[in-house]
């Protein structure tokens, strides 16, 4: 069943009484909101936009139990071909009837929302997928690092060990020409110390 609308009059009335009409115009503007409307047993008093014909409140359970709540209740309904979240508030009001405060939040924002934060999820993850790899690669590099470095110190320790033993004058000087080793023998040879020279 269909409802009646308001007569203009009436809607007039309401809205010069309460002020209200402006408020759902505003909330209608809104991009996840299908309607706003005001509606009582006798049709649709005030609705943000030009809206197809809603159901009847006494041809509607739900409806009829949010007229005798004072709490907000809510819903899935299906609107113009779209989900929607419906929420219902009752109001009184002196110069008209009782009735509902209905406004229908589109579900399309919130699923494009949802599918735009999944998205970024999934590229945050890659991100931070790369960023692992990258740091699991680094800490293995500074590992073999540290081990080449320890073998080096061994292999330096060894090579020293073996220069120092020789029976032969061991005399190596860097680039520069500064003296690096300097065995014991060639001590004897040259009369003089490693640490003095």
């Amino acid at each position: 069943t269909l409802l009646l609308e308001a007569p203009v009059r009436k809607l007039t009335d309401f809205q010069e009484s309460l002020g209200i009409g402006y408020v759902i115009r505003q909330l209608g503007g809104q991009e996840a909101i299908s309607y706003a409307v005001l509606q009582t047993d006798s049709g649709i008093v005030l609705a943000s936009r030009a809206i197809s014909p809603m159901i009847a409140v006494q041809d509607d359970p739900f409806l009829v139990a949010a007229l005798g709540h004072e709490q907000t209740v809510n819903r899935m309904y299906e609107f113009e071909d779209e989900q929607v979240l419906e929420v219902v508030r009752s109001f009184k009001s002196d110069v008209m009837p009782s009735g509902l405060f209905r406004i229908g939040m589109s579900l399309n924002v919130y699923h494009q929302l949802y599918i735009d934060s999944l998205k970024q999820l999934g590229i945050l993850s890659l991100v931070l997928f790369a960023l692992g790899i990258v740091g699991a690669y680094a800490t293995t590099s500074i590992k073999k690092l540290q081990v080449t470095e320890g073998s080096l110190e061994q292999l330096k320790s060894m090579t020293d060990e073996i220069v120092q033993s020789l029976e032969a004058a061991v005399v190596a000087t860097d680039k520069s020409g500064r003296l690096i080793i300097f065995n014991p023998l060639a001590e004897r040879i040259f009369a003089r110390s490693s640490r003095a020279v």
